[in-house]
Parts: C-alpha cells; sequence; structure tokens
C-alpha cells in the first residue's frame, strides 16, 4: 500500500473539510433566523434582526474561507511529509526470518506488510508494522508484529453472556461464508454470513461539491488579496489600540516626554558637576557598547581620605540614581565595585519609547 498520493487528492481532501465547515456554519446562523422568525412578531425587528445576522453570517464565512486558504498550504505539506513517511518507514521495514509453518513446518514466505494499530488493528495508522506470511506449502497465514509478537485476532464474545467463544464454525457455498460461533459457557449460538459478492456501502456523491468549492475556497488572488486585507486590519487595530493606550495613559506618556533624553557628553558632563562637589573625581567613560541600549562602562576615584569602602560606594550610588532619576540613564543592577579607593559600574541609556514607559512604570 502506498500512501503519498498526487497532491490533486490532498487539494480535494482539503477543500472538502473547507466546503463541510462553510456549509456547517450557514447551517447554524440560518437556524439562528428560523427561531426568529417564530419568535420574533414585530415585522421591523424581525427584520432588523434578520438582517444582521445575515450580515454576522458572511462575515463569519469570509474569514472562514480566508484562514482556511491561508493554512491550506502549510497543512497539505504536513499531509503529504506524514504519507511520506509512512512509506518509507514500510519500505524500510525488514520481515522476520525463520518463520515456520505450525502445522506442516513448511518455511513461510512474508507477502505483505503494512503499518497497523495494535488496539484496533487499522490499517494505515501510525502504529507498527505487520507482516503477514504465507505458507509455501499448505498455504496457511501467521502474521507477526516488527517487534517478533505474534499477531492474534480478537476473540468473539458471546452476546448473551460476554463469555469468549472459543467454538466457531465456517462453511461456504459458493460466494457466501456463513461462520456459526457457539458459546461453550451457555450454549447460545450466533451467525455471522459474509457475503463475498456484495458491494461495499459507496460513499454518497456530493452533487454540490463543485459548485460549493468555488463559493467557499478561494483561488490564489482572492486567497492573496485576503491575506493583504488581513494584515492592513492587524495594522489598523495596532494603531487603534495604541492610540487608545495612549488616550487612557495620558499622563504617563506626558512624563515620558518630560524625560531629560541626555547624549553621552552630556551625561558625563552632569555626572561630573555632581560628583567632584562629593569629592569623586576623574570620572572616565570607556567606549559604549550599542546594542538594543547603550551601556557604558565607567570609573571614578574617591579623592576623600577617610570615606571607608561601604560608605563610598553607598554614597556614590545614591549620588548617581539621584541625578538620573528624571534622565533617559540609570545605573545598572549590578551596583557598584570598589577597589583602592576607584570605583567602577555601568550605566545604561534607553532611547525607545516603549523602554521609557516602562522605566517610569518601575520608577
Amino acid at each position: 500500500m502506498r500512501y503519498l498520493e498526487d497532491r490533486s487528492r490532498y487539494d480535494i481532501l482539503y477543500d472538502r473539510l473547507t466546503i463541510d465547515e462553510c456549509r456547517r456554519t450557514e447551517r447554524q446562523f440560518d437556524d439562528m433566523i428560523c427561531e426568529d422568525l417564530k419568535k420574533i412578531k414585530n415585522k421591523k425587528d424581525l427584520d432588523i434582526r434578520i438582517r444582521a445576522t445575515e450580515a454576522a453570517k458572511n462575515l463569519s464565512i469570509y474569514f472562514m474561507k480566508g484562514q482556511r486558504y491561508k493554512e491550506k498550504e502549510d497543512k497539505i505539506k504536513e499531509w503529504m511529509k506524514r504519507d511520506k513517511q509512512k512509506d518509507q518507514r514500510v519500505g524500510d521495514a525488514r520481515p522476520l526470518t525463520g518463520i515456520v509453518c505450525p502445522h506442516c513446518g513448511s518455511e513461510m514466505n512474508c507477502t505483505i506488510k503494512d503499518l497497523h494499530n495494535k488496539d484496533d488493528h487499522g490499517v494505515g495508522s501510525d502504529g507498527e508494522i505487520l507482516f503477514f506470511y504465507k505458507c509455501s506449502s499448505c498455504g496457511k497465514m501467521r502474521a507477526f508484529w516488527e517487534n517478533g509478537e505474534e499477531y492474534k485476532p480478537k476473540k468473539h464474545k458471546c452476546s448473551k453472556c460476554n463469555a469468549i467463544i472459543e467454538k466457531e464454525q465456517s462453511k461456504r457455498e459458493e460466494n457466501k461464508i456463513t461462520t456459526t460461533y457457539i458459546c461453550s459457557s451457555c450454549g447460545h449460538k450466533e451467525i455471522s454470513v459474509l457475503d463475498l459478492d456484495e458491494k461495499p456501502e459507496v460513499e454518497e456523491e456530493d452533487k454540490n461539491f463543485e459548485k460549493d468549492r468555488k463559493k467557499y475556497c478561494l483561488s490564489e488572488d482572492e486567497g492573496e488579496k485576503y491575506i493583504k486585507s488581513k494584515i492592513d486590519l492587524e495594522r489598523l487595530k495596532n494603531l487603534t489600540e495604541k492610540m487608545e493606550e495612549r488616550r487612557k495613559n495620558k499622563n504617563l506618556y506626558k512624563k515620558v516626554e518630560n524625560i531629560k533624553k541626555l547624549k553621552v557628553t552630556e551625561l558625563k558632563d552632569l555626572l561630573d558637576k555632581v560628583l567632584e562637589k562629593e569629592n569623586y573625581v576623574q570620572l572616565e567613560f570607556s567606549q559604549p557598547e550599542i546594542g538594543k541600549y547603550v551601556i557604558i562602562s565607567f570609573t571614578a576615584q574617591d579623592k576623600k581620605p577617610k570615606r571607608e569602602e561601604y560608605d563610598s560606594k553607598t554614597e556614590l550610588r545614591r549620588l548617581i540614581n539621584k541625578a538620573l532619576s528624571n534622565t533617559n540613564w540609570r545605573l545598572m543592577s549590578e551596583g557598584i565595585d570598589y577597589r583602592l579607593g576607584v570605583l567602577s559600574g555601568r550605566l545604561k541609556g534607553l532611547e525607545l519609547e516603549e523602554d521609557l514607559v516602562k522605566l517610569i512604570n518601575n520608577k
């Protein structure tokens, strides 16, 4: 059995699912209209309600068709990849060797291998490989799972006492096979007839498939227009939400506008003045690190003779935090280091409005 089929088969399958989903949605809205026809007696109110329901239905179907188109290519690729992997797995499977017939002792040959589910033995499932063997002499059959376990058919249970039926008799007349199951526990008999000439039930043809395929399944041109319009709608939605958020938090954004956005040279001038007053001298900046933020390492020297390490670090931290409180710069979380009167740390500069909003909120 080959699992991977032509692309057209997957197209048809996907479109059938799209049609079913759209039909189901239309029926739900039509049922709502039928209920309104029974309940609402006022013609004006009924007309308003029906128009609203029809508009909601058309909008729902529009977005459903568009979303189904958007997801179609990825879904079909997923199906085809899955079926290709099944073919690969079956093709790579190697039958067990040394299988002999329990009736005549002759060697048995593997005739079929396929994927089956161990619980329900469904063909083509993502279960295990099942190998079917036929005796070269007497024609008896056996089957083994890929792990070497022999396949055992499910036991028939008595419909009266639920006991497992061990005894069964089969006979064939022309193309009819009649099997009689006899329960050894309660003596109940059940008869099953298999008519080999009986044609399997054929799925009823969907006469409206092609018509509804044109109605519900978007063409490439229609689909691309939908995707573009969806992107435009998302942008408009994001813009509207941002405007509304700014309106609700206008005081917050006012504070952001009032933040002093200092350049690196302005930052150094500010800190030089503040620190020198408290006997911290020779403030030096390293080369800035440019990434999402601007990061600058700095060093300064404590000129005050009797100021110990703890007090020196605490005072410098306080001075920097106070000086930068209304600017776009902050002392980074690792704080201040101290070695023999030389203090060091790092400063972080923010530029984007969203980062400045977070800065105000944290403050």
